[in-house]
């Protein structure tokens, strides 16, 4: 499993998450142990087309459309949310790249909302982030 998460901060903050990193060894509650095999940070770079491929999940929100197989999963919004307050907590749609056929995650095809979102190239990976 490859994890990419895009963070806005300085060099200290980035060298932080890294050491935090290698301290996670569970997954969510029921996924079980994990062993972190390695980390790495860089600056992405900003992909300008309109219509990028990604096998990373984003939020539906904020593109405008889709081709390809995916699923859709409403989530609670942890930016807006405190944890253990989850009663009163707004809900978003999460749109996962995954072929229920073929059982696996596939590429898809993302029309972006320029006003919502930003294309990044992580090292040869496309990502969907809000901005």
């Amino acid at each position: 499993m490859e994890v990419i998460y895009v963070v806005r901060g300085d060099e200290e903050l980035l060298k932080d998450l890294v050491v935090a990193t290698y301290s996670i060894l569970r997954l969510g509650c029921k996924e079980g142990l994990l062993s972190v095999k390695s980390v790495s940070y860089g600056v992405p770079e900003e992909v300008g087309a309109d219509v990028v491929k990604t096998r990373y999940s984003f939020w539906l929100d904020i593109v405008e459309s889709i081709r390809g197989d995916y699923v859709r999963q409403d989530v609670i919004d942890y930016r807006s949310t405190p944890i253990g307050e989850y009663s009163k907590a707004k809900f978003r749609t999460m749109a996962y790249p995954y072929s229920i056929g073929r059982g696996r995650g596939v590429p898809v095809s993302v029309v972006l909302n320029k006003s919502k979102a930003k294309a990044l190239n992580v090292r040869g990976e496309v990502i969907i982030v809000e901005w």
